[in-house]
């Protein structure tokens, strides 16, 4: 904005300015995109354990786990060449008030021992609001090929990766 005759700065002053402005950039880059390494925490089937939803906490329980080749989904009847994995629990809201499935933001997901991973589904249960200290049935549904094997259920929330190896 300035007249070139009241303030002249030389090239090698000009690419300093360059190269500091650059390396300042990269710096800010790769904090933005730096990734912490997520804990991982164990859990067996029985086990009660809480999962970090930010605004509210849940309590989850998982009882045990069924296969299907059929599950109904919006009143229509889905068959697969594989199966149906349900992972059938308890969920207890620990917050202060309602929320929903949908709205904690965690991701659920289905390991093999192949490194593959397969994503939820559907899940029951899940009509309307957990109330706040209520406990509600729940199942996680999974969509998985005849070959998977050795196979780890896992739930993402803000703090930690818990695993649940199903066993299968």
């Amino acid at each position: 904005f300035l007249p070139k005759k009241i303030i002249r700065i030389p090239n090698w002053a000009k690419f300093l300015i360059a190269l500091t402005a650059f390396i300042i950039l990269l710096i800010v880059n790769i904090s933005l995109n730096w990734q912490v390494t997520d804990t991982l925490i164990d859990h067996n089937l029985q086990e009660k354990f809480i999962i970090d939803g930010g605004a509210s906490n849940l309590s989850l329980i998982i009882y045990n786990i069924t296969k299907e080749k059929t599950i109904v989904i919006n009143n229509r009847e889905e068959t697969t060449d594989g199966y149906f994995l349900f992972i059938n629990s308890e969920l207890t809201n620990l917050g202060e008030t309602p929320t929903t499935i949908v709205t904690l933001n965690l991701k659920y997901d289905i390991i093999d021992n192949q490194n593959k991973t397969y994503g939820l589904r559907a899940y029951s249960g899940s009509e309307g609001y957990l109330q706040p200290n209520l406990k509600k049935q729940f199942s996680f549904v999974f969509e998985l090929p005849i070959s998977a094997q050795g196979l780890k259920f896992q739930i993402k929330d803000k703090l930690a990766i818990h695993v649940l190896d199903l066993g299968m």
